[in-house]
């Protein structure tokens, strides 16, 4: 069976929304770990952006932060430290994740932690390594790793602390030492998420615009990355890569089955072929349903009303 290019767009489109849904990751080995390069401060936005929420967003602006000043600290203090605390704001971000929202802080938390030793300027990795662990919580270091493991981290489901010079990516616009977080979910035209403490929301940014960025500062990434939070698929429920010519899955739907247009099986939005079993592409699984693309969007059915998922070659040319 051949599809058109009309067909393998729509399809990448309804399938790359499902995987952000289900936050798919691919397992891989992490890398080793080096010590991390200097401090980086920040500056106040000119342009900001808001986008999707992922973890809680939180900018350097000391107008903002709530634990900017800190305690006994004058006015002065608190606007200096929040305007060069991207590496602290950026940080919180990343414990957010770690932590799948139990520990949720400002970056002037992490600033003020009884472990944090740095008070003046910008602060580097090992500060926020220092103010995670008054949380309880372990920042894992990985600089000089290079970058490709850092896209690896990113595909084992890692949000990553990232440092870099330059122009930052995306709508902020600051040339200097800076730091951002660099979260997981990769749209289907292969930009990354990036929330960076400039803006007020993440945004879609090109993945080689945050290479050059990072590698400007370290030709070997000075970064850091959470604990892995990849879908828990296996064998057939597993999600599957969409490429010029790869494995695809159906799955057989018992007749007149119900097709939902929600993950929660809410919402009815069709049902399958009354009188005999059907094949629909499939996409995926969550605990109570599989995902199958209908119509180039993605749309629901009940594992119980599954027979079967099969796995055939289709081509896209």
């Amino acid at each position: 069976m051949r599809f058109g290019p009309e067909d393998r767009d729509r399809f990448d489109r309804a399938y790359g929304r499902f995987l952000l849904e289900l936050g798919v990751r691919r397992v891989l080995p992490g890398p080793r770990e080096r010590s991390p390069g200097s401090d980086t401060g920040g500056a106040p936005p000119t342009v900001a952006t808001s986008s999707t929420y992922r973890p809680a967003h939180r900018m350097q602006n000391p107008d903002v932060d709530p634990s900017e000043p800190g305690p006994s600290e004058s006015a002065g203090a608190g606007h200096d430290h929040g305007w060069a605390n991207c590496t602290m704001a950026a940080g919180a971000m990343v414990l957010d994740f770690h932590t799948e929202g139990a520990v949720a802080v400002w970056g002037g938390d992490l600033r003020h932690a009884p472990s944090q030793p740095d008070q003046s300027g910008g602060t580097d990795l090992w500060d926020v390594q220092h103010a995670w662990a008054d949380h309880g919580q372990h920042l894992d270091i990985r600089s000089g790793s290079g970058w490709d493991a850092l896209v690896r981290d990113l595909e084992d489901g890692r949000a990553i602390l990232l440092t870099g010079t330059g122009n930052v990516p995306g709508s902020a616009t600051f040339d200097g030492g800076h730091a951002i977080a660099v979260l997981p979910e990769r749209h289907s035209d292969g930009r990354q998420l990036q929330a960076d403490p400039l803006c007020t929301g993440p945004e879609w940014v090109e993945l080689e615009a945050l290479r050059t960025w990072a590698e400007r500062y370290d030709p070997d990434v000075n970064y850091a990355r959470s604990a892995a939070h990849p879908a828990p698929a296996t064998g057939d429920d597993m999600t599957y890569n969409i490429a010029p010519t790869t494995t695809h899955r159906d799955v057989i739907m018992k007749p007149n089955s119900v097709i939902y247009s929600d993950s929660g099986l809410q919402t009815r939005a069709s049902h399958t072929d009354e009188c005999a079993e059907q094949h629909l592409a499939f996409a995926g699984s969550g605990s109570l349903f599989h995902a199958i693309v209908n119509a180039g969007s993605v749309q629901y059915v009940r594992r119980e009303d599954a027979l079967d998922i099969i796995t055939f070659d289709r081509v896209f040319e």
